[in-house]
């Protein structure tokens, strides 16, 4: 683990952000790569959170938005 990585912050975030209305928006979204990419990079332990979060999430749980922003990040980073 990297020492600046802030994974477990994500995962924090992405549950709090689930739990208070089931869904993730945009602007949480945005919350969470800016806690990965805080010290300048995405390192493993932040790529494997959103490795799996991806996989995880169904387009029920998001915004129409935020599903398209998955979709793009999903390619842009080969998961």
């Amino acid at each position: 683990m990297a020492k600046d990585s802030r994974y477990v912050q994500m995962v924090f975030h992405l549950q709090r952000s689930l739990a208070n209305d089931g869904k993730l928006d945009a602007k949480e979204l945005e919350a969470l790569l800016e806690l990965a990419a805080r010290d300048g990079e995405i390192d493993i332990d932040e790529r494997r959170v959103l490795r799996v979060f991806f996989s995880e999430i169904k387009q029920k749980d998001v915004t129409e938005e935020t599903w398209a922003q998955i979709g793009q990040l999903r390619g842009k980073m080969g998961f």
